[in-house]
């Protein structure tokens, strides 16, 4: 199983209309491939649960990176997914798995095999299972990549894609040695660089190409070295053109139903402006909207990275850090940021049952009516009620509306301003429900296009294939389209199992630990 992080078929088709990624054509000439449907939200956080398990976010109880636990919001980990990952499976029955870098695998599972966790992994925590083999990585690539260092805004387009092909070569390195060294019978891996690439450089499709590229070379490289084994390439979701923001939160406060405050801010004068000339220039510039926040969305990366370089000073003494929040006592609804941006969701708040039923029938007509002024194009493609998507004991944990946006919009929790929809300066990328599905192997047909085939069908699809029993309560199907009529896979029948619920023992994370995860999160474009 070979994962492209946000990995996307119209990449990919450009790749090879041009004469490249030539194992990728290999993967479609000679076996299945398709679009693979993501969750919705399609987010990373729940659709790597959604993978793992086989399960709807209703049943896996994972739907973002955070979740509310009492009067605190906590990042999530992997000992709160709900259901046997496929690995534990595999584990359970005597099979042994290498996982590399999956998203919330941290902190690893102590199964048969390897275990490199992946994003949600925080410095200076084992990160491997066994605990030893993080010292043996770190040796053999000069400090393996737990987590993804430089910051566009700092490096700039080039150096920012030549430390991404750095991540991907260390990465290589630590699969080919991993293969090599331990007895297998499934290898997941993840490419977080095609992601990453896409949210910053989606306007420089040369750029992304070359990241897809050097994926394609070690794809290759994998295919030649085990020709017979089976290869699924999969993606968590795919990536399309972020044009316009909704902003949320502005829309919700037009209908009344969002209320904010004023929190306090903080005047340091320098000896040469004095306290009210600072004070002045601050004022106008809030007046105007113009806060840190909303200046790093508007202003194209070059120029930002110059006023970041050159102008830092003068930007922390006059311009002000927003000082407008929602009002999560008085409002009714909001766009939180303690839901990632890409979860594209509205929280309710009223403790009245008919209230809730009300807002939720208004705010989804809302939504369903609001029109681009500049192109006539309505924003909300689809509303959803968190009951309207999943099914499960967890359904409650889920934010209570969900958006499908129209290509080219994203919703935003900013505050500042008074435009609902808003240009970006620049194009840049997010997430789609349309990713990537390729499969090669001996019981698999040989170039056809598969339709409908969903995310949490390719664990269940997986155990059949290598002939294990499925848990019972999975959501995913298994998919025998994709074998040869005459094949075994095709002939027998799936079996089932009622699996045993296991809880797995937590370690929290300090506040310094989480601050470091919720700030790299930040600087990925997943939270406002």
């Amino acid at each position: 199983m070979i994962g492209l992080d946000g990995g996307t078929l119209r990449v990919i088709k450009s790749g090879l209309a041009a004469g490249k990624l030539p194992a990728f054509k290999k993967l479609i000439d000679e076996g299945v491939s398709g679009t693979l449907t993501s969750t919705i939200p399609p987010a990373t956080i729940p659709a790597f649960p959604t993978l793992m398990t086989g399960k709807n976010p209703g049943k896996h109880g994972i739907f973002d990176f955070m979740r509310q636990e009492g009067d605190r919001i906590v990042l999530v980990d992997g000992t709160k997914i709900r259901g046997k990952t496929l690995w534990r499976i595999l584990s359970d029955h005597g099979k042994r798995s290498i996982v590399v870098n999956i998203p919330l695998t941290y902190p690893p599972e102590e199964i048969d095999g390897v275990i490199v966790s992946g994003m949600m992994t925080p410095s200076g925590q084992d990160f491997t299972h066994p605990k030893e083999l993080g010292k043996e990585l770190d040796e053999l690539v000069d400090g393996y990549p737990v987590k993804f260092l430089p910051l566009f805004e700092d490096l700039g387009p080039k150096k920012f894609v030549k430390a991404l092909h750095s991540m991907i070569e260390k990465r290589h390195r630590a699969i080919d040695f991993l293969m090599e060294n331990r007895e297998w019978d499934l290898l997941a891996i993840l490419f977080r660089a095609t992601d990453i690439v896409s949210h910053h450089l989606w306007n420089s499709p040369n750029q992304v190409l070359r990241i897809y590229e050097h994926c394609d070379r070690v794809i290759g490289e994998i295919i030649s070295k085990h020709p017979e084994a089976y290869v699924f390439i999969f993606s968590d979701h795919g990536f399309g053109p972020y044009v316009k923001s909704f902003h949320v939160n502005i829309f919700l406060k037009s209908l009344g139903l969002l209320t904010t405050r004023r929190t306090e801010e903080s005047w340091q004068p320098s000896a040469t402006t004095g306290k009210t000339s600072q004070r002045r220039i601050s004022t106008l510039l809030s007046k105007l909207g113009l806060y840190r926040s909303r200046i790093r969305t508007l202003l194209p990366h070059l120029l930002f990275r110059f006023l970041r370089r050159v102008l830092t000073g003068y930007f922390r003494k006059y311009v002000p850090a927003t000082n407008i929040e929602v009002d999560l006592v008085e409002s009714k609804a909001y766009f939180s940021k303690t839901v990632t941006a890409e979860t594209q969701s509205i929280i309710l708040n009223t403790s009245s049952q008919q209230e809730y039923d009300k807002l939720v029938k208004m705010i989804k007509h809302k939504l369903e009516t609001i029109v681009d002024p500049e192109s006539g194009v309505k924003v909300v493609k689809k509303v959803f009620h968190r009951s309207d998507l999943y099914e499960g004991p967890y359904v409650d944990r889920a934010p209570d509306i969900i958006m499908v946006l129209e290509q080219g919009y994203k919703g935003t929790t900013t505050l500042s301003g008074t435009h609902i929809i808003e240009k970006l300066p620049h194009t840049k990328g997010t997430h789609s429900i349309d990713g990537v599905f390729l499969a090669r192997g001996p019981h698999l047909r040989r170039k056809i296009r598969v339709a409908h085939i969903h995310l949490q069908d390719l664990g269940p699809t997986l155990l059949h294939l290598i002939g294990l029993p499925i848990p019972e309560d999975v959501d995913g199907k298994v998919k025998k389209e994709i074998f040869l009529p005459e094949s075994p896979p095709f002939i027998k029948e799936p079996k089932f199992y009622s699996p045993k619920l296991e809880s797995r023992e937590s370690r929290p994370l300090t506040k310094g630990e989480e601050d470091e995860v919720i700030e790299r999160l930040r600087d990925l474009g997943y939270l406002d």
